[in-house]
């Protein structure tokens, strides 16, 4: 994969990331999966204070990634709003109601990837 390929990929998640701000996501973070992980190269993890929050923040990621013309390989969980999955190829994101963020607890498996910065500060929950 050339770095023009990789940049691309890390530019749309940013993109997802700036999606869930604007609808108020909490704990954004974006990880550099590229040589860590065979399914994808970047994962976006977001947390919402509510099921509504949650499912308003994943319709909002995946209408912009469907304006960015990425495909939905795969959505899990968007009837429930405790976590929803949704996979767009090399961007796979995980929209959680924050208590299931911490029990499940997705991040702790790639500790060690890079962190990309989001270039915007993101809004942290008060646990």
């Amino acid at each position: 994969m050339s770095n023009n390929e990789t940049d691309e990929i890390v530019a749309l998640g940013l993109k997802l990331a700036s999606a869930a701000d604007d609808v108020k996501g909490e704990n954004i973070r974006l990880l550099d999966l590229r040589g860590r992980c065979a399914y994808t190269d970047v994962m976006l993890f977001v947390s919402g204070a509510s099921d509504r929050q949650v499912r308003a923040i994943a319709d909002r990621i995946s209408k912009r990634a469907n304006e960015l013309g990425m495909p939905t390989i795969g959505l899990e969980g968007s009837q429930s709003g405790n976590w929803v999955l949704a996979d767009h190829g090399d961007v796979v994101v995980h929209v959680f109601y924050r208590p299931a963020r911490m029990y499940y607890d997705l991040e702790s498996l790639w500790a060690d990837a890079p962190e990309i910065p989001l270039g915007f500060v993101t809004e942290q929950s008060p646990f």
